[in-house]
């Protein structure tokens, strides 16, 4: 078998693992929960660093890798009848590789500590530009309660799965549990953040400005295994305008747009949901009041359309299997005739202002 060079050797791998990576980029699709792009203040210092981080890694990589090569290259076995030359310690190179590393030590926890600092702490700026929120996680849907800003009854109000927050604005998030520990995260614009029964976290965030009538859709996710259908247990945060925002938190401070309770609801969900301006009245599943204006349906597992909407109701388990909502409504549980009234009600539930469609 010919003897091969060390830098041929070296050739073969280096070109497959070059083609490697150029076919798994190209096999990227659109990905709406990336930290790449961030869009508030929080992710934009997380960003950075974990960008001087990974430019560090890379110098590290191509000095160790350069060294690696030329050491296997100058030192190699020339003369197969001989003993390749031994070295036996190198004071420089070890003092070298003993300052450098503790430099480079230095610089990660100085640039880490300034980021922990600047995400943790909430600027003195933000007083009388805050909007609080109130997050509480399910197994496995999300509620998002608003202290400041109060629904016809009085009471705060409250969405499920969707957040709408103004942008420019401070937004100091409060979170706890009602069953496991679960984790808030929304890629774009805010670190994730434990939920824990029985005790309250937080985090705030400040999204970027975005112009009236162009709202900006991201996506969250729970972070924190969860239960069987933790992968499902997704948000959607819309950033309005200002103005926008004020439309929309107006509208859905009222009842709903539509009270008239069809039969089939009362005789299979006003145990489990409220609807404002009804007697419905349950508390263990989401608030329906605007449900109709929502973009998703099921915590985020499928878009709010009709064919989805009644998969929903015909089997609740086919769409996302073990959710509580199995426990009152099995496949055929409900007649076509109930499904349909059921689904043209809660699509009645729209007051307007929606992102319904929206990616």
């Amino acid at each position: 078998m010919p003897n091969r060079s060390p830098a041929k050797a070296l050739l073969r791998p280096t070109a497959t693992l070059l083609l490697g990576s150029v076919v798994l980029a190209a096999c990227g699709q659109k990905t709406p929960q990336t930290t790449l792009n961030p869009a508030s203040e929080s992710t934009r210092a997380i960003y950075n660093l974990s960008e001087l981080l990974f430019w560090l890694g890379v110098v590290v990589f191509l000095i160790v890798q350069t060294w690696l090569i030329v050491s296997i290259i100058k030192y190699r076995q020339k003369d197969s009848s001989q003993i390749p030359t031994q070295i036996h310690g190198n004071t420089k190179v070890e003092i070298a590789w003993t300052i450098v590393p503790a430099i480079i030590a230095i610089v990660i926890f100085v640039f880490t500590f300034d980021t922990i600092r600047k995400i943790e702490f909430m600027p003195a700026e933000a007083a009388g530009n805050t909007l609080n929120v109130k997050v509480i996680g399910h197994q496995w849907w999300w509620e998002f309660q608003y202290p400041d800003i109060k629904d016809a009854s009085g009471k705060p109000l409250v969405t499920a799965n969707e957040l709408w927050i103004p942008s420019g604005s401070y937004i100091d998030v409060k979170m706890t549990s009602v069953d496991v520990i679960h984790d808030f995260w929304i890629p774009g614009l805010a670190g994730k953040r434990d939920v824990m029964p029985n005790r309250e976290s937080g985090l705030w965030f400040k999204a970027d400005d975005v112009a009236d009538g162009s709202p900006g859709v991201f996506w969250g996710q729970c972070a924190e295994y969860c239960g069987g259908q933790h992968a499902y247990m997704k948000m959607r945060v819309v950033v309005a305008s200002p103005a926008d925002f004020q439309k929309w938190s107006t509208e859905q401070s009222q009842v709903a747009v539509n009270t008239n309770l069809p039969e089939s609801f009362t005789k299979n969900c006003i145990g489990c949901h409220v609807v404002r301006g009804t007697n419905a009245a349950g508390i263990t599943g989401p608030d329906l009041t605007h449900f109709g204006g929502r973009m998703t349906i099921a915590a985020g597992t499928v878009d709010n359309t009709r064919e989805h909407l009644y998969a929903w109701l015909d089997d609740p388990d086919a769409v996302k299997r073990g959710n509580i909502m199995t426990t009152a409504i099995k496949a055929d549980t409900l007649t076509e005739a109930e499904i349909t009234e059921l689904v043209d009600y809660l699509e009645s539930l729209n007051p307007g202002t929606s992102v319904k469609g929206q990616q």
